[in-house]
This record gives structure tokens, C-alpha cells and sequence, in this order.
């Protein structure tokens, strides 16, 4: 009988510590949505999907895909924007970094893949945020018994 167990949020929680040690102006990290609206400066890690890119040798290899948010609540849509705008290059700057590639021993690999500037609905608010999509090379052995 297999038994749960999760593998998904100790990811969660190495990005999320990434993400509040080393990037300015995030006041704070949810590792699960909030209940309410989100803040200025917050941040969310939801899991956005997975995909099982091999499962040979006894391993089973699983990319994970985090739809990063930071959300900005500032004044204007421009001006929302332009803040979001900011964010990119220090995102890059701390995921880019070869000491984060692993996660601290919790992935294989961790790369930046994609992102953008959008709109956001929350709380049945609109809200602009900064979408950085990072790629989690996960790799474990496959029971064999």
C-alpha cells in the first residue's frame, strides 16, 4: 500500500525562502493562496502543472512548473506596471544563480522558463503581478517490490 507523501511543498518552501532572502521589496511569501486580497510586494507559489519527462533505470524524472506572482498594488495600471517591470531582473538575477540551481539538494535542476506582466484576479479583485514560471527538475526512485 502506498502511503502519501509530499514532495511538492518542501519545493515550495526552498523557492519561497529564495525568494524572501535574496529579492528586495517582497514584504511577504505565501506558500499556499491567502484567503483574502493579496498586498503590495507578495508573493505567491502556486504549482501550475507537472509533466513526467522519463521513468527509466527505476527513476522516475518530473519537471514541475511554479507560476511564480508577485503582485504589485501601487497606484495606476501604468504605474503597476512599471513596478512589475522592476522585478524581472532581480528575479533572474536570484534564480540564475548557481548555488539556488538545486534547491539545496531537494531538485536536480531549477531553471527560469518563462513569464510576463498581467493581470490578475484575486479575491474577485484585479491585481497586476510579475509571472515568473520556473521549471523543477525533480528525480526519485520508483519502487520496485
Amino acid at each position: 500500500m502506498y502511503e502519501p507523501q509530499d514532495v511538492i511543498s518542501p519545493i515550495i518552501s526552498a523557492i519561497a525562502d529564495i525568494v524572501h532572502t535574496q529579492i528586495s521589496g517582497v514584504s511577504q511569501v505565501y506558500e499556499q493562496p491567502p484567503d483574502g486580497p493579496p498586498e503590495d510586494g507578495t508573493v505567491e507559489i502556486p504549482l501550475s502543472n507537472y509533466k513526467i519527462a522519463d521513468d527509466t533505470n527505476g527513476k522516475l524524472c518530473t519537471h514541475f512548473t511554479f507560476g511564480l506572482r508577485h503582485f504589485v498594488v501601487r497606484g495606476s495600471f501604468p504605474e503597476n506596471v512599471l513596478a512589475a517591470y522592476a522585478y524581472w531582473w532581480p528575479y533572474m538575477q536570484a534564480f540564475s544563480r548557481w548555488s539556488n540551481q538545486s534547491l539545496g539538494g531537494r531538485a536536480r535542476l531549477m531553471t527560469v522558463t518563462n513569464g510576463g506582466v498581467t493581470q490578475f484576479v484575486q479575491a474577485g479583485q484585479v491585481f497586476v503581478c510579475l509571472i515568473v514560471n520556473l521549471e523543477v527538475q525533480y528525480e526519485f526512485n520508483i519502487p520496485t517490490d
